[in-house]
């Protein structure tokens, strides 16, 4: 039984999924199966079990980590802990948000950020915002980016950093695109494209056009395929400013009248140690956001 197991272990007993840890591990799934294997083979305990598409711990797993996840969790709050004192200036920033954040918000500045800071490195999880909140209480993720609808455990900090504008995206040639552009409005009956029910950005639209009954025509879970339906001629869809912008055979309108305002909140462990180099990207990321056009 090694280090290396264990660790592998707790990250899976997070993940609840041998490929989601395997990513988060930056190893193939059959490699860490095979250490996981290794490690009930060594103990002569069963860890896991499947569960749907997942996997959950045994009774015997939970006693594993009832045990073992404090103690790596006082080894690595030490190793912050030097690394705050010493001012460390290398190691790895990991971010959990919403796809809208990770996709489009974050890599110019990440970018900018990797070529000023070459010894830093990122790890980003694309995830729900509910799953973001997960990772950030379990310390997964230095800190998470969520919109400020999703209601927040006693654990987590939240501080709000940037209000993002959401605005109507629909294609070129679409029916009644010019009378959009010019009236700031959206006539009634118009066809929407929005995310399922639950998610930051459905409410938010749902809460602009209270008053009126929305002929949603289409529902889907990523914005590449919300965009690539409203560039096809499908319908409106919403996003934050910088989603639509340069966006090819799609052009986008503020609506008038409408309070199409999200926030984003940055989430981090209450009391959780934040290494200098991730304050420094942190401070980065607020100046960021507050530029014109962001």
């Amino acid at each position: 039984m090694s280090d290396l197991q264990l660790r592998y272990f707790l990250v899976c007993a997070e993940e609840r999924s041998f490929t989601l840890a395997a990513n988060r591990l930056g190893i193939s799934q059959p490699a860490l199966s095979q250490q996981i294997r290794k490690l009930e083979d060594e103990l002569g305990i069963t860890l896991f079990t499947r569960a749907g598409r997942g996997i959950q711990l045994t009774a015997a797993g939970r006693q594993l980590w009832g045990k073992v996840h404090p103690l790596y969790q006082n080894v690595d709050q030490a190793i912050r802990e030097l690394q705050f004192q010493e001012g460390v200036v290398e190691g790895t920033i990991a971010i959990a948000g919403p796809h809208t954040v990770i996709s489009y918000l974050l890599p110019s500045l990440i970018s900018q950020h990797s070529v000023e800071n070459p010894e830093v490195k990122f790890q980003l999880h694309a995830r729900s915002s509910q799953e973001v909140i997960q990772l950030a209480y379990n310390r997964t993720v230095d800190f998470g980016l969520v919109h400020s609808t999703m209601v927040l455990p006693p654990e987590l900090e939240a501080e709000a950093i940037h209000d993002e504008q959401l605005v109507a995206i629909f294609a070129e040639d679409f029916p009644g695109a010019g009378q959009i552009l010019q009236s700031r409005t959206l006539p009634q009956g118009t066809p929407m494209i929005l995310f399922p029910p639950g998610y930051a950005l459905r409410r938010a639209v749902e809460n602009a056009f209270a008053d009126q009954v929305l002929a949603i025509r289409m529902e889907v879970e990523t914005v590449d395929i919300m965009l690539n339906l409203a560039r096809n001629g499908s319908g409106v869809c919403f996003a934050p400013r910088y989603v639509a912008a340069g966006q090819p055979g799609l052009i986008y309108s503020s609506l008038d009248n409408l309070d199409l305002t999200l926030s984003i909140m940055l989430v981090t462990r209450y009391k959780n140690l934040i290494q200098p180099i991730t304050q420094n990207f942190i401070d980065q990321l607020k100046s960021y956001c507050n530029r014109d056009g962001v």
